[in-house]
């Protein structure tokens, strides 16, 4: 074989080697760029994904914290309403000692505090303002059956009166601060009912 054959040769094997390699390599490049193509939306999608977890956190965030706002907005709401009915009843209270019928709501504290007590037997503690008057309605036999000795010792109260038993075991106190502080008690609960069943229909 002559030279320039062998030389026609060489370069023909040498460019068939090259388009292999070239074929191969573009075969490599379109197989990287599709995998590279899925690769970006698989990130895509981890982003998207990772992103709504996001928004849903932020989300779940915010309606906690207006629940929070809210509930502390009804126990506001509810503080002020039973403060503003406590201090109305505690001033209409204080002035029904100047009434002209404050004897005869004595005349059903005393005859309401026998009955609680469930003794024949008892001792009558009062404001001294209050004594005349009250003397005035056991003079009229109002408790018949009943012995009530009026203690010559009176009660910081305003108004009302308290009993106990001589033994001292058992008392019912109908003073007006007592029955103040059990009316602010039902007040609270009352009022906290109504609230809450608004609250349970409101708030998400």
């Amino acid at each position: 074989m002559s030279v320039d054959k062998i030389i026609e040769k060489i370069r023909n094997d040498a460019d068939a080697q090259v388009s292999a390699i070239l074929g191969s390599g573009e075969k490599e490049r379109e197989k990287i760029q599709a995998e590279g193509g899925k690769e970006a939306d698989k990130l895509k999608d981890q982003h998207i994904i990772a992103g709504k977890r996001e928004v849903d956190a932020i989300t779940a965030r915010m309606r906690a914290q207006a629940r929070m706002e809210a509930r502390q907005t009804v126990r506001e709401t509810r503080e002020n309403i039973v403060q503003k009915c406590f201090d109305l009843a505690n001033e209409q209270l204080m002035m029904i000692p100047g009434d002209a019928r404050y004897s005869v709501i004595l005349t059903h504290l005393i005859a309401e505090s026998i009955r609680e007590i469930g003794s024949d037997n008892v001792i009558l503690f009062a404001n001294r303002r209050d004594f005349a008057i009250i003397k005035k309605i056991l003079r009229e036999g109002y408790a018949r059956g009943v012995s009530i000795t009026l203690s010559d010792h009176p009660i910081e109260v305003s108004g009302g009166v308290v009993l106990r038993t001589l033994s001292g075991d058992r008392s019912v106190n109908n003073s007006f601060e007592a029955r103040l502080e059990r009316m602010h008690r039902d007040m609270v609960i009352a009022v906290a009912e109504i609230l809450s069943n608004d609250e349970a229909g409101k708030i998400p």
